[in-house]
């Protein structure tokens, strides 16, 4: 510690209580041995004037004057004795006492031995008289004087070794002032210290050289599984598993070595630390303890771990993926040489363009149907192409890269030879590398469009012969119902004749036969404009708007005589005030079919009735055909609407009425229904009241 580090004493600075009570106290002893010595002097002085007063003046014996002598010289003896050896100063001072004792001493032993009637001693002091001046009197003032400048230089070193002596008392009382402090911030330090560990949510501790552990907070007694009054004293290592424990010293050994902090991890009762070993040394540079952290790093391990797994469990899918993708491209590379072999060979002719208009793709399919070669192909631009305008692809094209997501439709091709081809189209946008393009189907159709066309006309020749079935069947009843208006138009022919003829006729009568005859006409006209709408082929007429009781009448009117002839009851109802979309002579015939079916199937029964009723409700006309007959299996309700099934007799059909009734009423967007729920026989026909698209 360097002297600066405390205030510097001034002898001259008043001195405080304690040390004014001692310096007087040291006063007071140097002043007894004054008085002792002054006393002494004075004492021994008077035995020597006492002794030689009484050899002068009354010539005392020798006995007297030498004893006086003698006391002098040992009360003087005594005197220097005590003070020589009460005297606390240096040898120098002692030893000037010493010969300033011995001097006066020496002084009185000449005086006393002068004093002696010793005749050599006589005549040496009466022949010396100076030499005897000199030991008697010389040696006593000698002797006084070395007395009294050895005890002024003793009270001199005494009262300088009282001040030095109270300078270090102050310099001592300073520096114990600043121990008591330096004591008191190293408490307030250690406090803060302990309350730092105690508060810190870690593992703190501090350890000593030997690895005992001196401060700790209850964190480290949690994991060390203790308590925090167990902690201090202990070995640091008994808290490590035992093949662990020679370990436990390492760090602190090598932190001890390098003097810096030495960081390891630890593992106790499955949970893992991070660990931090400081050396703390003293100003001596001497190690004196360790400061070890423990951080509790369990869940950062887990995560590690985790992580691990997972980077583990992430590599072996980059590796299972990788190697999918180098299946997956391999496989692409096979499916786009496929793809380009499909687009080959696909019998599709397949035109992919740019934004630009540039054709990028073509295939020979393409180049057969629009008569150009691939090369042509691959050069045009589709907004110039003369080939695709006179198609109108163009526009349409143009369309789908504007805002169109695809088109489809149908268009012609005409030939420079041969028949004009018929052509389905596709067109729609992808984007390829960053850019739009177009992608063109064409499919060549014309031997579709030729099937289709067979077919229709075969359906036609079908719905004919269906027609031409009912007609044969109804046809003995039109017969009749042709013949019984005949006969009433010829017999009231005949009366109107006869009426005629008389010269003055009833114009009533006349008026009456005249009735007769017309309402007859009109009923055989209305059987044929039934019998023709029944024969004509009605598949293209247009929806038009007619009441229910209409269609109902004219299928009505076909069938009645079958009826009759059978003893078949027939009855209609609700039929009045019911109007539809649709159309009516196809409607007729599905309903002839109903009422023929169901004329067939009771005709044998005793009970025997046919109900036709019509309703409307939630935007619907509902038809509906019941017979007397019992409800169908469900064996022939599977089957009743393929062609050519049938459940009646030989010569009674053929089995297609209820499939084209069927396929009509599908052309109508409407329902063709058996009512399992019914205890007879009964079918629904559902027609939308309003056509929602004209046909």
């Amino acid at each position: 510690m360097n002297s600066t580090d405390f205030p510097q004493a001034d002898t001259k600075t008043t001195l405080s209580a304690p040390a004014a009570a001692h310096h007087a106290e040291g006063s007071d002893g140097q002043r007894r041995l004054a008085w002792i010595l002054c006393a002494g002097i004075a004492g021994a002085v008077l035995f020597e004037i006492a002794g030689r007063a009484l050899y002068s003046a009354l010539e005392a014996p020798y006995i007297v004057t030498g004893s006086m002598t003698l006391a002098a010289v040992f009360t003087w003896g005594g005197v220097s004795i005590f003070i020589v050896r009460r005297l606390q100063s240096s040898l120098f001072v002692k030893r000037l006492v010493m010969w300033g004792a011995l001097a006066l001493i020496f002084s009185q032993v000449v005086s006393l031995l002068a004093n002696l009637d010793i005749a050599i001693l006589r005549t040496a002091v009466y022949d010396h008289p100076v030499l005897y001046f000199i030991l008697e009197e010389g040696m006593f003032l000698v002797g006084i004087s070395s007395l009294f400048l050895g005890f002024y230089a003793s009270i001199f070193e005494t009262h300088r070794a009282h001040i030095q002596t109270e300078y270090r008392r102050q310099l001592l009382a300073i520096e114990v002032e600043e121990r008591r402090k330096a004591q008191e911030r190293l408490k307030e330090s250690e406090q803060t210290l302990r309350t730092l560990i105690a508060v810190n949510p870690e593992s703190l501790l501090l350890v000593d050289a030997d690895y005992r552990i001196l401060v700790a907070n209850d964190t480290t007694a949690l994991r060390f599984n203790t308590t925090l009054e167990e902690l201090p004293g202990r070995d640091i290592s008994l808290f490590f598993p035992p093949e662990l424990a020679g370990f436990a010293r390492t760090p602190f050994e090598t932190a001890a070595e390098t003097g810096t902090v030495c960081r390891f991890e630890a593992e106790r009762s499955g949970h893992y630390y991070d660990c931090y070993v400081c050396p703390v040394k003293g100003a001596d540079g001497k190690l004196q303890r360790y400061a070890l952290m423990e951080i509790d790093i369990t869940g950062r391990k887990q995560m590690e771990d985790a992580l691990r797994s997972l980077n583990q469990s992430l590599e072996q899918r980059v590796q299972e993926r990788t190697q999918e993708l180098q299946q997956t491209n391999q496989r692409l590379l096979d499916a786009m040489n496929l793809n380009e072999e499909l687009i080959t060979v696909s019998p599709l002719g397949i035109l992919a363009f740019k934004a630009s208009g540039a054709c990028v793709v073509a295939n020979t399919a393409a180049s057969r149907i629009l008569e150009l070669s691939p090369k042509e192909l691959l050069s045009l631009d589709f907004r110039d192409s003369g080939r695709l305008r006179r198609l109108g692809l163009h526009v349409l094209l143009e369309s789908v890269l504007t805002g169109e997501t695809h088109l489809h439709g149908e268009v012609r091709a005409p030939r420079t030879a041969g028949e004009d081809l018929h052509v389905d189209y596709y067109i729609s946008s992808f984007v390829s590398a960053e850019d739009r393009h177009l992608l063109l189907l064409l499919n060549d159709v014309t031997e579709r469009v030729r099937s289709r066309a067979i077919i229709e006309e075969q359906r036609r020749e079908i719905d004919n012969a269906a027609r031409m079935s009912e007609l044969g069947m109804l046809s003995s009843g039109i017969a009749h119902e042709i013949k019984t208006p005949l006969a009433v138009i010829s017999a009231g022919a005949q009366q109107l004749q006869q009426l005629l003829k008389q010269p003055s006729h009833d114009q009533a009568k006349t008026d009456k036969a005249l009735n007769i005859i017309l309402r007859n006409v009109q009923r055989i006209t209305d059987i044929i404009k039934s019998l023709q709408n029944l024969t004509r082929e009605s598949a293209r007429d247009p929806f038009s708007r007619v009441s229910a009781a209409r269609i109902v009448g004219d299928a009505v009117d076909l069938c009645r005589h079958r009826f009759l002839k059978s003893g078949t009851l027939l009855r209609v109802s609700g039929v009045e005030g019911v109007y539809l979309e649709c159309r009516p002579a196809q409607i007729s015939q599905v309903l002839i079919n109903l009422l023929n079916n169901a004329h067939d199937a009771v005709e044998s029964l005793k009970d025997r009735w046919v109900r036709v009723e019509v309703e409307e409700r939630d935007g619907e006309v509902v038809f509906s055909v019941t017979d007397s007959g019992k409800d169908l299996s469900v064996e022939i309700m599977e089957k009743l609407f393929q062609p050519f099934f049938t459940t009646k007799k030989e010569g009674k059909g053929i089995g297609i009425g209820l499939s084209v009734s069927k396929r009509i009423i599908d052309t109508h967007s409407g329902r063709f229904e058996i009512d399992a729920s019914s205890a007879n026989t009964r079918f629904l026909v559902r027609l939308p009241a309003s056509q929602a698209l004209p046909q």
